[in-house]
C-alpha cells in the first residue's frame, strides 16, 4: 500500500512571487460547506500559469513536533506575511511509510501557502481506527496552535483544513472529512471509505492501480458531495512516491488553490468537457454532484 522509496526531484521551477498575497480577516473556528471556488472571501494567492511550479512562499520542514513529538510539519517560512492565513493540510502516508517519502510533494504544497502536518507511520490496514486517530490528533493539534502562543497564533485558516492522504492515509483522510474544520478532502490512491462529508472531494487513481482503482470507485459511488475521480493513464499504486508526485501533484495543487484560495486560474483543471483532468494523460473523468 505505501512503499518506501524516497521522494524524487521537484517538477518545474519556481514561479514568480511578484504579486502580494492577500490577507484574510480572521481565522474562524467553525466548519463550512464548500462553496464555489474562486468566489469565497479570504486570503488570495498570486496567479500562476504552471501548477507544477513552486508557489510564492519559502518553506521549512520541522521534524519531531506535534502530539508526542512524532509529527513532521512542512510549512511556509515566515508565516503570516501581510496577514495571510495558512490553511492546514493533514496528511497521512501509506502503510508502514514515513511521511518524508513525500517530502518533495508536501514541501511544494507548503510553497503555495499551506501548513502540512504529516502523521507518524500508519501501521494499520485500510480503515484502521489507529490510522484515523493519528490524522485526528494532528488536526486537533494544529487547530489548537492557532489560539496558543507561538509561531502559528492567529495565522491559520482553521475552518479551511484539507484532509489528505495516500493509500491507507487516503482512506483515513476521507473518514476525517466529516470533522467540522475540514473544508475539502483529497484521497490519493485511497481505499473505500465513507463519512459525513460537507465539502468537495478529489480522488486520484491510475489505470495500473489494480489494487486501489476499484476501491476508489466505491468511495466515489458512495459520496454525497461534489466529487471528482481522476484517473491517470499508466499510474500504479505507488506512483506518487516518485518524481515528487508526478503528474498528480499539479492536479492536487490546482484543486487546493481553486477550492481553498479561490484561484480562478485553476478552474480549467476540473470544469468543462476538455478540462485538464479530462484529456491525456488523464482519462475517463468522473464528476458527481457537480456545480
Amino acid at each position: 500500500m505505501g512503499g518506501s522509496s524516497a521522494a524524487g526531484a521537484s517538477m518545474g521551477g519556481s514561479s514568480s512571487a511578484g504579486a502580494s498575497m492577500g490577507g484574510g480577516s480572521s481565522a474562524g473556528a467553525g466548519g463550512a460547506a464548500a462553496g464555489s471556488g474562486g468566489g469565497s472571501a479570504g486570503p488570495t494567492l498570486p496567479p500562476i500559469t504552471n501548477y507544477a511550479d513552486k508557489g510564492p512562499f519559502s518553506t521549512k520542514v520541522e521534524a519531531n513536533v506535534g502530539p508526542g513529538g512524532k509529527y513532521t510539519v512542512f510549512r511556509p517560512e515566515p508565516l503570516g506575511q501581510n496577514a495571510f492565513l495558512h490553511a492546514p493540510i493533514i496528511f497521512g502516508p501509506g502503510i508502514g511509510q514515513a511521511v518524508t517519502v513525500h517530502t518533495t510533494m508536501l514541501t511544494n504544497f507548503a510553497s503555495h501557502g499551506f501548513v502540512v502536518v504529516g502523521t507518524p507511520v500508519l501501521n494499520g490496514g485500510p480503515g484502521d481506527a489507529a490510522n484515523l486517530k493519528s490524522l485526528q490528533d494532528g488536526l486537533d493539534w494544529i487547530v489548537q496552535q492557532n489560539s496558543a502562543a507561538g509561531i502559528y497564533q492567529g495565522k491559520l485558516w482553521i475552518d479551511h483544513v484539507v484532509s489528505m492522504g495516500f493509500s491507507v492515509g487516503g482512506t483515513s483522510a476521507v473518514q476525517l472529512g466529516g470533522d467540522p474544520h475540514v473544508f475539502t478532502v483529497v484521497s490519493i490512491h485511497g481505499h473505500n471509505a465513507t463519512a459525513a462529508l460537507h465539502g468537495p472531494m478529489l480522488q486520484t487513481t491510475g489505470t495500473l492501480d489494480t489494487r486501489g482503482m476499484p476501491l476508489q470507485q466505491q468511495t466515489y459511488d458512495a459520496s454525497q458531495v461534489q466529487t471528482f475521480l481522476a484517473t491517470l493513464v499508466g499510474a500504479n499504486h505507488p506512483y506518487i512516491e516518485k518524481d515528487g508526485g508526478g503528474q498528480e501533484r499539479p492536479a492536487i495543487v490546482a484543486w487546493l488553490r481553486y477550492w481553498v484560495y479561490g484561484d480562478a486560474g485553476a478552474k480549467p483543471y476540473f470544469y468543462g468537457d476538455a478540462c485538464t483532468l479530462c484529456v491525456t494523460p488523464w482519462e475517463k473523468p468522473q464528476r458527481k454532484n457537480w456545480k
